[in-house]
């Protein structure tokens, strides 16, 4: 495949950090409906997709590693590394007093507290960017179904930095974000990275994607909505199964 469909994909994912808040606006009257076809959309990709995707990489792997201890166990736990560190980072921003019910606009984090946090996602974003390549690789389809659900993902993404840092997350660090997927998209171009690190890369991202949906979606107290996010899973489950 051609470098155009990565090109074309890197700034629509750049895109959705620095516009997202406007697709999905907290002054809408159903914004939870959105955010909640999003994470539902999110979570059909990672269970129909990545997971069977991350047990043919497994194979690789531990054909690779050969009789090295727990090597059953090692992407799998890349995975859990993944939704570890993302969920560590944004307990780091709730403990803080980030996290609490007034408004993205009266959320505003300390600056270390906010730096590490836009820096841990950021790393995020270029491995998002880096594999890009790896699924262009796979073909148009696997492409742009890696593509529209990274835009889904990055919607919920975004959502949560907006409310936990309002204008701190507006003014800079959606910038820091965006610039971080098409850096990844760059380092892949530059210095292409072996299938058993980008397997490694791609389950570190899908336990990203079962954290960052679960965690706005599931908790009682963020208003979610079964319904709707049941929707989501089902519309993009069916696409990943057309496709």
């Amino acid at each position: 495949m051609s470098a155009a469909g990565p090109l074309l994909a890197a700034p629509l994912l750049a895109a959705t950090y620095l516009f997202g808040d406007r697709l999905v606006p907290r002054e809408q009257k159903h914004p939870r409906r959105w955010l909640s076809i999003a994470a539902g959309a999110s979570m059909a990709y990672v269970f129909l997709d990545v997971l069977p995707e991350l047990a043919a990489h497994h194979q690789t792997l531990l054909a690779h590693l050969g009789e090295v201890p727990a090597a059953e166990h090692r992407l799998y736990t890349l995975a859990l590394a993944g939704f570890v560190l993302l969920y560590g980072l944004d307990e780091m921003v709730r403990r803080a007093g980030s996290g609490e019910a007034g408004g993205a606009d009266e959320a505003e984090t300390s600056s270390p507290i906010f730096s590490i946090h836009i820096a841990g996602y950021a790393l995020y974003g270029v491995i998002i960017g880096d594999a890009l390549v790896s699924r262009a690789a796979q073909g148009v389809a696997a492409l742009w179904v890696y593509a529209v659900a990274m835009v889904f993902h990055l919607l919920v993404v975004t959502s949560a930095l907006t409310r936990e840092h309002g204008s701190q997350y507006r003014r800079r660090g959606r910038w820091v974000l965006a610039a971080s997927v098409v850096a990844g998209l760059a380092l892949a171009a530059l210095a292409p990275l072996s299938e058993i690190f980008m397997a490694r890369l791609f389950a570190l991202v899908a336990g990203g994607v079962l954290m960052t949906s679960a965690n706005e979606e599931l908790p009682r107290d963020k208003g979610g909505r079964f319904g709707w996010f049941a929707t989501g899973a089902c519309a993009y489950g069916a696409l990943l199964y057309l496709t």
